[in-house]
């Protein structure tokens, strides 16, 4: 039996080095926007437990056990892809993204 040599061709990381750093800087800016709306939605909805009335207590709470019930990934796809459905509201792919890191950050801050 013949054995197979592979060997990494590390020319074309070399290569694709910009775009990955690229693509890098890009996932750091969504992470760090994300998490910054979601610290506000967070505090938001800790307040209105904490300190709102009943109605603010109520929707603290479902809006925390609704999105913690929930994948981020069903998240996002109901951003991206439904809401243009069901609210004819049309999102861009990062604005998507970022938004579904905040909804979801707010729910477990």
């Amino acid at each position: 039996m013949e054995m197979i040599s592979m060997e990494f061709e590390w020319s074309v990381v070399w290569q694709a080095l910009p775009e990955l750093f690229k693509g890098a800087q890009l996932t750091v800016m969504i992470a760090l926007a994300g998490l910054v709306g979601g610290l506000i939605i967070g505090i938001v909805a800790g307040l209105m437990r904490a300190y709102g009335n009943v109605v603010l207590n109520v929707i603290a709470f479902i809006y925390v056990e609704l999105i913690r019930g929930t994948p981020i990934v069903v998240q996002v796809m109901f951003i991206y892809f439904a809401l243009p459905l069901v609210a004819d509201i049309r999102i861009n792919p990062i604005t998507a993204a970022i938004t579904a890191i905040v909804v979801n950050a707010g729910a477990y801050i």
